[in-house]
């Protein structure tokens, strides 16, 4: 089995679309054509696009969890007087919480889709538990090289329990389906 094999269900929908328009070539296709200088601007400019759509969507959660969540605190909090500034403190504090949150939501999902480039478009769970260290390390970038090893190994193990403690029984089946694929019965001659 090739390990640039892709996953049974994006493959079936590239091949319904390659038959319904016969002509046109698949993303696939279109990616081999590429030269080396063309493929890293592609690469580069899909990273962007996905790292830069997880921080705002990320920060747009964050800053509605964090609104939603300190309401409470913020309006019986007895240190605050007046409207104005029971909301504007509101407002500070859920955007403490958009920055942080659009920030570990980009650095995750651009991780993740940066260790999938350097791994030549492999699409597994190792992305998410590299992805998942790099995060770490990197979020914990101000506290030193310790730090940053800490949190790296923090965040993988973390992402690869949650990756086989969650796993569906259906995922788990298709994984050992792939792995029985991989060997070839040989009769034996007697």
């Amino acid at each position: 089995m090739s390990k640039y094999r892709k996953p049974a269900a994006a493959a079936m929908a590239n091949q319904e679309v390659a038959q319904n328009q016969p002509n046109q070539p698949t993303l696939e296709e279109l990616r081999a054509q590429l030269g080396p200088v063309a493929l890293l601007v592609s690469n580069t400019i899909e990273l962007t696009v996905i790292t830069l759509g997880s921080l705002i969507s990320g920060g747009l959660l964050g800053y509605l969890g964090g609104g939603i969540l300190n309401i409470p605190s913020t309006l019986f909090d007895k240190t605050t007087n007046g409207v104005l500034s029971r909301i504007s403190l509101l407002h500070s504090k859920a955007w403490g919480t958009c920055k942080q949150w659009g920030v570990l939501s980009a650095s995750f999902s651009g991780f993740h889709n940066f260790v999938r480039m350097v791994r030549g478009d492999v699409d597994d769970g190792w992305n998410a538990v590299w992805g998942s260290a790099l995060t770490g390390a990197f979020l914990n970038r101000g506290g030193g090289a310790q730090a940053m090893l800490q949190g790296a190994a923090t965040y993988a193990g973390f992402t690869y329990f949650l990756d086989k403690f969650f796993a569906s029984p259906s995922t788990q089946q298709q994984q050992q389906r792939a792995t029985e694929l991989m060997y070839t019965d040989i009769p034996l001659e007697d």
